[in-house]
């Protein structure tokens, strides 16, 4: 028996998630790296500084120096606002 973490890709460092944008219909899978702060997944898939980005675990937005890692799980919907 191991004290590692079960992921169920198998691979620690990524997980993958939908990103919709309130309001409009459909979502784009993209990957969230380990240690991928918010502010950093925002400039990575080319999004403005004002979005907030919401995830399931938490109800209000994150702040962008946060991991954003840590709140997710594989194939969690996060939700971004203007």
């Amino acid at each position: 028996m191991t004290n590692r973490k079960s992921y169920s890709n198998g691979n620690n460092g990524v997980k993958w998630i939908h990103v919709t944008v309130r309001g409009l219909l459909g979502f784009q899978t993209v990957i969230v790296w380990a240690g991928e702060t918010v502010e950093q997944f925002k400039e990575l898939v080319g999004l403005s500084p004002e979005m907030t980005v919401t995830v399931p675990a938490v109800t209000w937005p994150l702040p962008d120096e946060v991991e954003l890692f840590q709140f997710l799980k594989d194939f969690d919907r996060v939700v971004l606002d203007a």
